[in-house]
């Protein structure tokens, strides 16, 4: 019985939102199921509240904040543990004690909560969501000099006055699920608690034991539940588990998510950085001061000495285009130098300007959009689904605080795409297809890997950097600005940067970084980098060397306003990988995580599958001795004239492939001082040559 009336509530609701939330869970009696719709309904009428409650002409004086001077901790001095509500407790439990519409409505108005109490105003009666005397303010953040002395006080206007922190305070700048935000730092505090502002209330997840949550000061703490979401701090990204609560903050970081992201703070320097990422990227805290006051270096009622020293979107990730963190985080570890640490810390420090976790900007070339007498392209907007919509919006409002975009109205108009990343995450992509259609063509030369060996003769020592967004720190000609816009259901907008997908992107960037490093090409003591696109790699006959062309490198980048991903660099190895391959001392290599794609691939069923083999074995060619004799069976299978049948001689071929691949031979890296002998071979199939020098024994290399 119970069962069909939970049924039947369900599918009476017309929040379709609200309905699937409550349809994902089995609920076991009537109560757990009214009292799991209370807390959805508390959390959504605080939101519909806050309009109609700013009309109220009641202000009462803010008192203490109840959170200023305490953390939140269990009656039991072990926060956010477990525990049933007993009879005899007076803090207020809403997993435990169902309400009726109408004490809902009372909890709003303050009549029947007094268990209750607001963050903003300090009385009892309503939460701070529905507080008739917030006020519509502006965070005032504190910038500290070197000196003892305070500098200048800067606001921020575009930050979302309905997450400002009640609570004053050391912050961590913070990404959840995409959102830029800000995350208190609270080790007295063992479990992590989120604002209901900063999750979809659908996401909210009933606990299976009723909690009770108080502050020091004795103050109850509603728990709505738990969530997952998506987190990012200082470079590392991960998934979290938090609390949702009427907090005073967005973000309270327990101990337990402080552990989990290797967050470690230095007083000393009013900073913190994450263990995980090398090398190490300092961030400075963010102290948040509501009321303007005038604060001392290391005064804050935290006890930590804060300062500010970049604004809210410094650390803020946009975009991922570069690929998976995890896979930088795993490079190749048996190949970093051990014992320089600390001199690599000292050149981060120095050159704090160049690792940022935000896109720069260089205008030496601007790129330009050739299209001749080609009328303005414009289509109309793709349809998108909710998810894809609402990332799609929050995206949009980074890169509009980013100063990569601007609102359009040009003629020009292309549509967005959304595209899912391996983390399931999307990524804004533009379909410029119409456009590069009527694009002229650049010759500029791209790099190829061949001409990275060319220049790497007495290489030991090798450090790589990747450009923030590198695209994206590249100017476009104001004139050419127009063509690049780009429709979708919130409006018109077009890029002031260069962005992913345009004709001629890579050779106009390439062209960038090559006018960037030129005064190091006059250097008398040779080539020390290589650039390709947005990828740098500095190679050194030793780590005396590689520390002074590292630090002419970085000099190039600083003067330029170029930055560099800290995440995403790898600095002082004895053994890299670079565009695909692993690069050390002795040439290149294949990568073995790209012949592990070769070693799975099934064996052909039509031509169609045989083709994607042969593009993907493709690219191991130049390591695999006889390569063209090994595939000859295959190649001659693919022709349109030959109908589909795979034989013995073709499994042979498939498997002898995937054999050399694994024993693929290493290219040695040339020396042009000494000569070179070629060697040639040709047969009915094929055409083959290598290029050969020897030793100091006459054996070849």
């Amino acid at each position: 019985m119970g069962k069909l009336v939970v049924d039947q509530l369900i599918f009476s609701l017309n929040d379709e939102s609200l309905r699937l939330k409550l349809l994902e869970h089995r609920w076991s009696t009537l109560e757990d199921f009214v009292s799991f719709a209370d807390n959805l309904m508390i959390a959504r009428l605080s939101h519909r509240g806050r309009a109609s409650q700013r009309n109220n002409p009641t202000s009462p004086k803010r008192g203490n904040n109840a959170f200023s001077s305490s953390r939140a901790v269990q009656n039991s001095q072990q926060v956010a543990h477990s525990k049933p509500n007993s009879q005899s407790q007076s803090q207020a439990n809403i997993s435990t004690q169902r309400q009726s519409p109408q004490s809902q409505t009372q909890l709003n108005q303050g009549s029947n909560s007094n268990a209750f109490r607001c963050f903003t105003c300090n009385e009892i009666g309503h939460l701070s969501y529905n507080c008739p005397n917030s006020p519509n303010e502006t965070l005032n953040f504190i910038r500290f000099s070197t000196e003892d002395c305070c500098e200048e006080l800067v606001r921020f206007p575009n930050i979302n006055t309905s997450t400002i922190p009640k609570l004053d305070g050391a912050y961590f700048e913070a990404t959840v699920n995409g959102k830029v935000t800000l995350a208190y730092a609270d080790s007295g505090s063992a479990k992590t608690l989120i604002n209901a502002s900063e999750v979809e209330l659908t996401d909210i997840i009933p606990l299976d034991s009723p909690m009770n949550l108080t502050f020091l000061d004795g103050t109850p703490l509603v728990v709505l539940g738990k969530v997952v979401f998506n987190l990012s701090i200082a470079g590392v990204k991960d998934e979290a588990e938090a609390f949702v609560s009427d907090i005073p903050c967005p973000i309270l970081l327990g101990r337990d998510l402080l552990a989990k992201l290797g967050l470690v703070f230095d007083i000393s320097d009013n900073s913190y950085w994450a263990e995980k990422v090398r090398p190490r990227v300092k961030y400075p805290l963010l102290w948040i001061d509501r009321w303007g006051g005038p604060i001392q270096k290391g005064s804050s009622d935290t006890g930590l000495g804060l300062c500010l020293q970049k604004s809210l979107q410094s650390v803020s990730e946009v975009t991922d285009e570069t690929g998976d963190d995890n896979e930088t985080k795993n490079n190749i570890v048996s190949g970093k130098i051990q014992g320089y640490d600390e001199c690599i810390d000292s050149i981060i420090e120095q050159y704090s300007v160049v690792f940022v976790d935000r896109p720069g900007y260089c205008n030496l070339i601007k790129h330009s959009i050739d299209t001749g007498d080609a009328k303005p392209v414009r289509q109309r907007p793709y349809r998108q689904s909710p998810s894809k919509r609402e990332n799609l919006k929050l995206q949009i409002e980074q890169m509009l605080d980013l100063d990569i975009i601007t609102p359009s109205d040009s003629e020009w108009c292309s549509p967005v795409v959304m595209v899912m990343k391996p983390d399931a995450s999307f990524r804004l992509a533009i379909d410029y297809r119409k456009l590069n259609a009527v694009t002229k063509p650049s010759n500029y030369p791209i790099p190829t890997i061949e001409s990275v060996l060319n220049s790497m003769h007495d290489a030991q020592v090798f450090s790589t950097l990747d450009l923030k967004a590198g695209f994206w720190q590249s100017a476009i000609h104001e004139s050419d600005q127009v063509k690049t816009a780009f429709v979708c259901e919130e409006g018109v907008y077009q890029f002031k940067r260069l962005p992913f997908g345009l004709k001629n992107a890579s050779q106009h960037f390439q062209q960038l970084i090559d006018t960037v490093f030129k005064p190091l090409n006059n250097s008398t003591v040779g080539k020390c980098y290589y650039p390709y696109i947005d990828d740098i790699l500095i190679h050194s006959p030793s780590i005396e060397v590689h520390f002074q062309d590292l630090q002419d490198v970085l000099d190039c980048l600083r003067k330029a306003g170029l930055t560099v991903n800290p995440a995403k660099c790898q600095l002082l190895y004895e053994r890299i990988k670079f565009l695909g391959y692993i690069v050390d001392g002795q040439g290149l290599r294949l990568n073995p995580a790209k012949c592990e794609a070769v070693q799975n691939y099934p064996p052909p069923t039509d031509k169609k599958s045989l083709e994607r083999f042969l593009g993907l074995s493709g690219w191991c060619a130049k390591f695999v001795p006889n390569y063209a004799k090994i595939v000859e069976p295959l190649n001659t299978l693919r022709r349109k004239d030959v109908p589909w049948h795979w034989d013995a001689s073709c499994e042979n071929a498939f498997l002898t492939l995937k054999d050399e691949i694994v024993k693929s031979v290493i290219l040695t890296i040339p020396d042009f001082r000494k000569s070179f002998e070629v060697h040639t071979d040709a047969s009915a199939n094929g055409l083959g040559a290598v290029l050969i020098q020897r030793d100091m024994n006459g054996n070849q290399e």
